[in-house]
């Protein structure tokens, strides 16, 4: 079943879907499958015994959409922060639950990330927490919403074994 949000971006010309490519609110985006993007992290974790790497992904990809929303449309304020939340969850990633926001912190949860669950499907039950995809891309958007640098802690994942997967983010 298509999504209401995309649905509203299709009947309203603001996203296409060509040969040639896909463009969602002017922004061009690559479709590819999540697997591929677990296995490519996968292959960094390995040969950097890290995954800043991975978590540097997301916040360029986060970057990339808040910077173009600004910038093409003046979006700020709710509207940015609606529209964000909207555009991960069309991502493929999962839908986001944001449970907390303040001035110091935030807390958002998904129990669906797809990073997750093809890391548990693909790779069997981890020590530690996989999403740092969503955990780069989180510090992106609370840095735009608040001004201030964000460092993000996935504390629950499926991955590992949970029901869900929950992001902490200090501030």
């Amino acid at each position: 079943m298509i999504s209401v949000f995309l649905s509203k971006l299709l009947t309203s010309r603001q996203a296409s879907f060509t040969e040639e490519n896909i463009s969602i609110f002017d922004l061009f985006f690559a479709m590819q499958p999540i697997k591929s993007i677990v296995e490519l992290q996968v292959d960094i974790e390995k040969k950097y015994k890290d995954n800043e790497l991975v978590t540097n992904f997301g916040r360029r990809i986060s970057d990339a959409m808040l910077d173009h929303f600004k910038s093409r449309f003046g979006m700020k304020g709710e509207q940015l922060k609606s529209i964000w939340i909207n555009m991960f969850g069309l991502s493929g990633l999962g839908k986001l639950e944001v449970l907390k926001l303040d001035n110091h912190s935030a807390l958002f949860q998904t129990n669906s990330s797809t990073i997750a669950k093809i890391y548990l499907s693909e790779f069997g039950k981890q020590k530690k927490p996989v999403c740092s995809i969503i955990c780069g891309m989180l510090e992106s958007y609370i840095k735009e919403i608040t001004g201030k640098q964000a460092k993000c802690k996935e504390t629950s994942c499926v991955a590992t074994g949970k029901k869900q997967c929950v992001f902490e983010l200090s501030f």
